[in-house]
Order: structure tokens, then sequence, then C-alpha cells
């Protein structure tokens, strides 16, 4: 106020120009101490660390950098994001990096001319198979008849390998595939594709 008044500037436009500025700095103040202490409590809980793949807000990312201010993800299509750690410390996040197993569930399709003997012999087999894979866990195996479809009779699978990267998982399925591909040569049952029969009327009247 000494200096406005030195210069010749009216008191009043002096402090509520300092008050604006106040203001502004309040608030620019308040987001860096929110992310601040965002950044904090992300390095107390640590719910992630660099390289785990999260699932955040239903996008996935890998984890590159964990920061004071923001955490710098990148996502599967090589997009790089930088969030506030202030967003991060209050959002529901699925570190897919941890965890201890992964999910393997599919169908096995065969055709409609199996007999049921062999139909009933190719699915206790298979849930032998499945559950003696190295990597299965053997403990939560699930093997049985689904239903009918429409050109197949359909069997579902749904295991969990006890594998904790994404390229095992694949291994343990392509193992898993190629000894159901020999267990079905071997009790002698076909694999269904997609058909369809075709019937022509003959002409009225013949």
């Amino acid at each position: 106020i000494w200096t406005a008044d030195l210069i010749g500037l009216p008191y009043e436009g002096v402090l509520t120009a300092l008050g604006a500025g106040g203001v502004a700095i309040a608030f620019a103040a308040r987001d860096t101490v929110s992310n601040m202490m965002g950044g904090g409590i992300l390095m107390a809980d640590r719910p992630f660390t660099r390289g785990d793949l999260i699932e955040l807000e239903g996008k996935l990312a890998t984890v590159e950098q964990v920061g004071l201010r923001s955490t710098r993800l990148r996502g599967l299509d090589d997009t790089l994001l930088h969030v506030p750690n202030a967003q991060l410390s209050d959002r529901v996040i699925s570190n897919w990096g941890r965890r201890r197993r992964r999910k393997s569930a599919f169908a096995v399709s065969l055709t409609y001319d199996t007999p049921r003997e062999k139909l009933a012999a190719f699915v206790t087999r298979l849930r032998e198979v499945v559950r003696d894979q190295p990597v299965t866990d053997p403990a939560d195996v699930y093997v049985g008849l689904s239903g009918f479809g429409a050109s197949s009779i359909d069997i579902d699978v749904l295991c969990h390998f006890r594998v904790l990267a994404y390229d095992e998982q694949v291994e343990a399925q392509h193992a898993l595939i190629l000894a159901i591909i020999a267990l079905a040569e071997e009790i002698g049952v076909e694999f269904a594709f997609p058909t369809r029969t075709v019937h022509i009327a003959g002409a009225a009247g013949g």
C-alpha cells in the first residue's frame, strides 16, 4: 500500500488485485496439495507399482511411473496418459498385474452324430486333461455339457492357470488346446463347424 501511495495508485484497486490474485493462487495451491497428498497415499498404500497392468474406469493401461503430482500410464493402444494423483487415490483400481492366476473359459463343440457313450467318455476325459495340465489349478476346474448349439453339442470349459504374465497364459492355453485335439482323435469324436441343411421342394403336381 505504501508503494501504491508513492506512485499514486488507489488503495482499493491494489487490495482488489491482491485479493483476486490470492484466490487464484489458493485454487492452484489446493490442486497441487491435493495431487501431492494423493501421491503420498499411492506411495503408502502401493495399489500398483511400475509395470503393473491396471484397469481404471474401464480402460486398461500399464503403469510407467508414479510421480509426486501425477502418474504416467501407457494405454494398450500405446497412448500416454498423465493422471493426477488426486484422481487415482479415490478411484477403484483393478490391478491385473497382481493376479495370482488367470481364467480361461471356452467351449468345445462336437457334432450331433456323436454317440452318447463317446460323448460321455470325452467329457470325463476332457475334465481330466484340463485338470492335469502343469499350470492348471486342479481345485477350480469345471467341464460339462452346456446345451445344444445351432450345429453342435456344446461343452463348456472353465479353468484357472497359475501363471502371472499374459504370455504364460497364451502358452498354457496353446498346450491345453493341443491336448484336447489329441483326446478327440484318441476317442474318435469330431469337432463341429457351422452347417446348414437345405430342403428343396419338388415342383407342384410332379
